[in-house]
């Protein structure tokens, strides 16, 4: 599913609305793709995020790496 969508033209909307646990290799995945996609000038969009994944992006300091300002 991720595949499909990464060739679709337009913005690349990721919905982290579910997230309950995140380990720390799959937030260095994600800062990875986002980093990739605007390489390409492809636009991210976050559609949802938990309060998990906030958090996550909080105490990794990873928000402006992943686009969100948390």
């Amino acid at each position: 599913m991720l595949l499909v969508g990464l060739d679709a033209p337009g913005p690349v909307e990721i919905d982290a609305g579910a997230v309950q646990r995140i380990d720390t290799s799959v937030m260095q995945l994600l800062a990875c793709l986002v980093h990739d996609l605007r390489q390409a000038r492809r636009d991210v969009r976050w559609t949802e995020t938990s309060a998990e994944f906030d958090r996550a992006v909080r105490q990794l300091g990873m928000g402006r790496l992943l686009g969100r300002a948390g």
